[in-house]
């Protein structure tokens, strides 16, 4: 009981002493591993409200520049009022537009990362035909890459067919953000490439391109938030570093995996695997999962 009480005023270093092999020792092993649960949470909890504070301090820092951009070119519409030439005035107003679009693509990252830390994420799972989302992806970006320069691709040794079970919506996000980075990142005339193979119980999707690659010493971080490769700042510098953390993300919360091979300026591949069978995605844990495992 003064165990119970401690551990009521929030006292997770309590801990019963065991030896017993009856009920009340069965109730003392069930009670220690229910505390150290609950230290796991408590210092997982901690560790989230630090990266949380670290996160809103760099969000902070990555809207400011587009922010700037935007406030100038409204201040200059306003101060020059009648006397701005009509071109001159379109093509402020067509800056300030690219500007909030690039704003808006960075808060849906930032709102996307908020759900993940918070656990809100969830997928909702049913039958996507795997051909068709990918083709809808590749429409998708042809006018993207037609102003790039870049020549798109599909290779699939899969039946056009085949169905996964997945979310549609985060599987268009995680292939979107590997498209978009493949087209950022490949000079005019270099060629982006997706690729689906079956592997076993999982299907394989690849995403191939001839672009700048990533320099050996940014690849350990590369899905870490905010990070961005020193060449690909300086290929494309309103980019929010949060894609491939998102896409990591999707791709293990469907019980997948990604991973990347790359060479500086000889171009680099995403390899996603997704597993065909729904019994094979990780179930999210409820209250009841934890406490049976104890």
């Amino acid at each position: 009981m003064d165990a119970m009480d401690r551990l009521a005023h929030n006292d997770t270093s309590v801990r019963l002493p065991e030896g017993r092999h009856d009920e009340l020792g069965a109730l003392i092993s069930f009670f220690n591993s229910l505390v150290a649960k609950l230290r796991e949470t408590t210092e997982r909890n901690l560790a989230i409200q630090r990266l949380k504070s670290q996160f809103i301090a760099t969000a902070a820092h990555q809207l400011r520049t587009p922010l700037t951009g935007l406030r100038w070119s409204l201040h200059y519409i306003t101060d020059k009022g009648d006397d701005l030439a009509p071109p001159e005035r379109h093509k402020t107003l067509q800056e300030a537009a690219v500007t909030t679009d690039k704003m808006m693509r960075m808060v849906n990252d930032l709102l996307s990362v908020s759900k993940v830390e918070e656990g809100k994420f969830g997928l909702e799972l049913r039958s996507v035909n795997l051909t068709d989302l990918v083709q809808s992806v590749l429409h998708d970006h042809v006018s993207q890459a037609k102003d790039a320069k870049v020549t798109l691709g599909l290779k699939s040794d899969v039946d056009v067919r085949l169905a996964i079970v997945a979310d549609p919506d985060h599987l268009q996000l995680l292939l979107t953000n590997l498209m978009d980075n493949a087209l950022a990142y490949t000079r005019p005339g270099g060629q982006v490439t997706v690729r689906l193979s079956l592997a076993g119980d999982f299907v394989s999707i690849a995403v191939a391109d001839t672009g700048i690659g990533i320099p050996a010493a940014d690849q350990p971080k590369i899905f870490s938030q905010f990070h961005r490769a020193e060449n690909a700042k300086k290929a494309k510098t309103d980019g929010s570093g949060l894609g491939l953390f998102i896409a990591r993300n999707i791709v293990e919360r469907h019980g997948g995996d990604i991973k990347f091979t790359s060479k500086q300026n000889a171009g680099t591949t995403f390899t996603v695997t997704l597993p065909l069978r729904e019994e094979l995605i990780p179930k999210a844990q409820t209250l009841e999962d934890v406490l049976s495992e104890i």
